[in-house]
């Protein structure tokens, strides 16, 4: 999937969600061992060109 360091985080869940037909509050992106959520933009999160990052069930239940 290609971003932009202003897509937020919310913004890759909801595109991602919306291609495979899942409920988007039932996940959260992950970069490493970090969850990152909401509104925060992709640069301010310190994700970076290669990084990758990955879409799980939300650990607390979404």
């Amino acid at each position: 999937m290609e971003l932009d360091h202003e897509n937020t985080v919310d913004e890759i869940i909801e595109s991602a969600a919306t291609f495979w037909s899942k409920d988007m509050g039932a996940y959260v992106v992950r970069k490493g061992k970090k969850v990152l959520r909401g509104s925060t933009a992709l640069k301010d999160a310190g994700v970076r060109e290669d990084d990758t990052l990955e879409l799980i069930p939300d650990p607390e239940g979404g």
